[in-house]
């Protein structure tokens, strides 16, 4: 079962504007008629942002819109939470709590020393490879490998503020829900995420090493390839839920309309990392976003950036009415990461769009002032 809370999300303004929809999300059959290097290649070429956010501005994103429930962010190893005022002015040194034990920090899921350097460029700061960590739990976890820890190898456990030394101090019957480490303060050890979210770190990595193999490969040849297996069986175990579904399409609203591909497909692990029994397709289940319903009606559509109708047929009118017009870079996508329509356009207050290749399903568009360089984003359904 899934461990997140599921909410509606009231999104707010922070470096562009986010939107979301509630509908059922069919998940997609990526690239089935390729296989091994062809099949990396395709979905590295379909899914690979080239435009992600810089590391503060993601950072904030995370804390305020991506993972805040309630006002509330809560981590994704231990399920620490920490509130977080709407109002705070500085969210990221807030949650920080000048790294005190149970303060919150960023973590790289796939390691910096392993591939995701700052002097990387997008390997550092790309969303699908970041959540918040409870600050003595990343401290832990440090550059681990994952793996399946023997209980009696643990030296420490870890759920939401818990941090115990034997298995005797644990909760009746709660094993599964808390995260552990073998090899504390040692150069070698390993991590185990509680068993909830084991998926949603497996998906990450696969996501990640997909998309800056390079760079994972130049730091540590076998990082990846001694969990491997690991990580598609976690996958296979632990299968996506419409929460971490939801933080996917939140995150591909802000990077070029990529959505991570292990999540959209979930025959795709298995697929590219999988071998022998793990390497056949598993059956896709349909999930449906907890995102409100009302978000189609052009009123309900954050004010910058207007569509109406929405639903539309790929006629729709573009309201930029209180926004400057201008010179503006226009992209629209399918959620599948397929780019339909791509121009420099001169946008007046009120703009008829044609997309006569439009196809039924979601759509992000992404507007770029080419003066002063200020991005907006929405989304709209296509129903034919």
């Amino acid at each position: 079962m899934p461990c997140y809370i599921r909410d509606v999300r009231r999104l707010r303004q922070v470096a562009i504007f986010l939107i979301v929809a509630y509908v059922p999300f069919v998940q997609a059959q990526i690239h089935t008629d390729r296989v091994g290097e062809e099949l990396h290649k395709a979905v590295v070429e379909s899914y690979k942002p080239q435009f992600v956010e810089i590391y503060s501005n993601a950072r904030l994103l995370m804390y305020t819109e991506i993972y805040n429930v309630n006002d509330s962010v809560e981590t994704l190893y231990s399920g620490h939470k920490l509130h977080l005022p709407p109002t705070e002015e500085l969210p990221i040194q807030f949650l920080a709590m000048n790294a005190q034990p149970n303060g919150i920090n960023t973590e790289h899921i796939y390691p910096r020393s392993k591939g995701a350097k700052e002097e990387y460029g997008n390997a550092f700061s790309d969303l699908h490879n970041l959540a918040p960590s409870r600050w003595e739990v990343n401290s832990a976890r440090s550059n681990f490998p994952f793996g399946d820890i023997n209980d009696t190898q643990t030296e420490r456990w870890y759920k939401c503020d818990e941090s115990l030394s034997t298995s005797s101090q644990l909760s009746n019957g709660a094993i599964d829900k808390y995260s552990e480490v073998e090899g504390l303060g040692e150069y070698n050890g390993a991590f185990e995420p509680r068993e909830c979210v084991k998926g949603d770190v497996a998906r990450s990595m696969m996501y990640f090493y997909t998309m800056y193999r390079t760079e994972a490969l130049r730091e540590d040849e076998e990082f990846f390839s001694d969990m491997q297996s690991t990580l598609v069986r976690w996958h296979n175990e632990d299968p996506v839920d419409s929460i971490e579904m939801e933080r996917t399409l939140l995150k591909a609203l802000v990077q070029d309309g990529k959505a991570n591909p292990f999540i959209l497909d979930c025959t795709l692990g298995n697929r590219l990392y999988g071998t022998g029994e793990n390497s056949s397709s598993t059956a896709c289940s349909n999930l449906t976003t907890a995102i409100d319903d009302s978000i189609f009606g052009g009123d309900a559509i954050e004010p910058s950036i207007k569509i109406y109708p929405n639903p539309n047929n790929g006629i729709f009118t573009l309201d930029i009415s209180d926004i400057n017009p201008g010179k503006y870079q226009v992209d629209i996508y399918m959620m599948s990461g397929l780019l339909l329509y791509s121009l420099n356009e001169n946008l007046d207050y009120f703009n008829s769009i044609n997309m006569w290749n439009a196809r039924p399903g979601l759509h992000i568009i992404h507007l770029r002032n080419l003066d002063t360089g200020r991005k907006y984003s929405g989304l709209f359904k296509v129903v034919k």
